[in-house]
């Protein structure tokens, strides 16, 4: 079993996010962190003791049920990271080039590795 991260909450109500960084790659770092904090602020509920195990690779399966929740998590980070309205206008997502990705990140003011993420 591969993973990229968890959350969950302790007995009291804390919670608990757990990083892999399976891969070494800061796009990957911050789709993860942040993706576990949806998860926390989102659809984690005291008082039922529910945990988030990712693994990012299993998205693209077919036939496989994705849970609501996963894919809301995936689509709020993307828009945090890189928002719709700005991808959908940048030229690297039609042409990836190193200076579109270069312009997109300083549009946005992430590093260019964020950008790269997406178009990954």
């Amino acid at each position: 079993m591969y993973l990229d991260g968890a959350a969950l909450r302790l007995g009291d109500g804390r919670p608990v996010i757990g990083l892999t960084l399976r891969y070494d790659r800061i796009d990957n770092f911050w789709f993860c962190l942040l993706h576990e904090l949806a998860h926390v602020g989102r659809h984690m509920d005291n008082d039922r003791g529910e945990a988030f195990v990712d693994d990012f690779t299993l998205r693209k399966l077919e036939g496989r049920r994705e849970d609501p929740r996963e894919t809301q998590a995936g689509e709020w980070v993307e828009e945090a990271l890189v928002p719709r309205s700005v991808w959908e206008a940048s030229a690297v997502r039609d042409r990836p080039t190193t200076m579109a990705v270069i312009n997109s990140a300083n549009t946005l003011h992430v590093r260019p590795a964020i950008v790269a993420g997406r178009v990954r």
